[in-house]
């Protein structure tokens, strides 16, 4: 063996996770006429999120339409979650991917 080696190597381990386990998904919670209106909607809903939402990014974009709030840095799994929950309540929502 040369100046280095390890006359007994440890084992290598691999680590790796779900393809859909990144925090790179998001929900978007449709359109709206008043930024007030759209921060409240994204309040709410985190409010009743619970840890599904705790760590997700809020945002409301002001685009030609109207205003748009969404949440981000979620899993696929809780951003479906989230939709579910939104559309059982009769709530525009869809799940946004990388």
């Amino acid at each position: 063996m040369g100046e280095g080696d390890l006359s007994n190597p440890a084992a290598l381990e691999i680590v790796s996770r779900a393809q859909n386990s990144g925090r790179n998904w998001g929900v978007v919670l449709g359109l709206y006429r008043s930024k007030a209106e759209a921060d409240e909607l994204l309040l709410q809903t985190a409010l009743q999120g619970g840890d599904i939402l705790e760590n997700a990014n809020r945002h409301v974009a002001d685009t030609i339409r109207g205003f748009q709030p969404s949440f981000a840095n979620l899993t696929k799994a809780n951003a479906e979650l989230t939709c579910e929950r939104m559309l059982a309540k009769q709530q525009d929502c869809r799940v946004v991917g990388p």
